[in-house]
Formats: C-alpha cells, sequence, structure tokens
C-alpha cells in the first residue's frame, strides 16, 4: 500500500496559510504607523531601546525581530507590504521544486516573528501565536511524518484548552450551561448572527453550551485516533 502524503491537504493548506497571512500583513500595514510607528501608541524604537539597556546578550533571543536592524515608519509598512507579496507567491506556487519557493515559508515567519515580538499589547493574542506556530510547522511540512501529527498536537491543544479554561475559570455559567444566554452580546467581536441567535430561546442556549463544551473538550482527543475517528472529530471542530 502505497504510503500517505498528504498532497492534497499540503496542496489546500498551503493555499488558505497564504491567504491568512495576506490579511494579517494587511491589515497591519494599515495600521502599523498608528500602533508602533514614532508617534504611534507604542512605538518600536523607545521599546527597543529599553530592552537594551538590560544590557543582557540575550536581547535579540528575547526579542527576536528585523527591526533591530531599522525601525522607522516607513520600515515598519515596507515589510508588511513585502509580507504580503510573499504570501501572494506562497499562494501561487505552493511549495515548488525550486529552493527559493521552499524559502517563502521561512521568510513570513520571520516577518511576522518580526512584528509580533515588537508589537506588545497589539500582537499578543491567541491568534498571533497560533499563526507563528502553524507558519514554524509549515516549514517543514512534507519532509517528514512528524509534522503532520505535530500540526495534529496543535489543534488539540488550541480546542482543548480553549473549552479547559472555561470550566476551570471558576465561572458558574459554563458549569450550569448558562453562558451562551449572554455571550451573544457580550462577546469581543460580535457578529450579524449573533443578534439573531441572542434571540433563540433559552433551551437552545443551554444546548448550544453543552454542545460547545462536548466539541471543545471532547473532540480534540479524536486527533490521536485511527483515521475514520479523526475525520469524524475533525468535521465537529
Amino acid at each position: 500500500i502505497e504510503p500517505t502524503r498528504f498532497a492534497a491537504t499540503q496542496w489546500l493548506f498551503l493555499r488558505a496559510l497564504a491567504l491568512i497571512y495576506a490579511i494579517a500583513f494587511g491589515s497591519l500595514a494599515l495600521q502599523v504607523g498608528g500602533l508602533l510607528g514614532a508617534r504611534g501608541v507604542v512605538p518600536v524604537v523607545p521599546f527597543l531601546a529599553s530592552v537594551e539597556r538590560t544590557g543582557s546578550a540575550l536581547r535579540f533571543l528575547a526579542v527576536p525581530s528585523l527591526f533591530w536592524i531599522a525601525a522607522d515608519d516607513t520600515t515598519l509598512v515596507v515589510l508588511c507590504f513585502a509580507g504580503m507579496v510573499f504570501a501572494a507567491m506562497l499562494f501561487l506556487t505552493g511549495f515548488a521544486r525550486g529552493r527559493f519557493e521552499r524559502f517563502i515559508p521561512i521568510l513570513l515567519f520571520i516577518l511576522y516573528l518580526s512584528y509580533a515580538s515588537v508589537g506588545q499589547e497589539f500582537l499578543s493574542f491567541q491568534w498571533d501565536s497560533l499563526l507563528l506556530e502553524a507558519g514554524f510547522l509549515t516549514i517543514f511540512l512534507g519532509q517528514n511524518r512528524i509534522v503532520p501529527w505535530l500540526f495534529r498536537w496543535l489543534v488539540f491543544r488550541l480546542y482543548f484548552l480553549s473549552g479547559a479554561v472555561k470550566l476551570m475559570s471558576g465561572d458558574p455559567t459554563w458549569r450550569n450551561l448558562s453562558a451562551l444566554s449572554f455571550h451573544w452580546h457580550t462577546q469581543p467581536l460580535p457578529t450579524v448572527v449573533a443578534w439573531y441567535a441572542d434571540k433563540l430561546p433559552a433551551g437552545f442556549q443551554h444546548f448550544a453550551t453543552a454542545a460547545t463544551l462536548v466539541i471543545e473538550v471532547g473532540m480534540p482527543l479524536l486527533m490521536f485516533f485511527p483515521r475514520r475517528l479523526r475525520m469524524f472529530g475533525a468535521w465537529w471542530l
């Protein structure tokens, strides 16, 4: 039997990741001046200067970033556009046979890590860490059979911890299944659909809360089971 190569999965994943990188860098390009620029909310230059004043030889490891070389407003914007260009190249080429194409995920990871390392409050969210870890694993995609398992481990931690933190927070509304009775209009990023979901009966809200916990805590465990069970869990996630 021919061994699994994940060719179709890799083709789809690389292009999806390229789109996410393009959106991330494109969004940052519009905001980076006001956030990290010389007159921004948390300017990069004073931040790096404060790190440098610690005198530690490990400061480059503590804050791994290309902005140690230059951190003016033009550089902040130009590297965002560079990230968008590399993301477009990854989308169009995937992992072609050329060495440069294989090098693109490394460039994308280095660029986004550079911003995340100096972004402070604005680039320290769960999705930033998720993009960095997924981007790092992508560098090694297709080289051995361990990498797909590392991606499954990433998915497991993302979902399982999202559910576990709800139960371990001490908030009684998750335990008595009433959390979604008010979550729809208090969530950080409400959507249009949330307005309608908020109007559904209380019985549905309790059911949906229970389903959320079952899916987030139980289904990730199937990531480590044989293929059919793994696919069943993946569809629920």
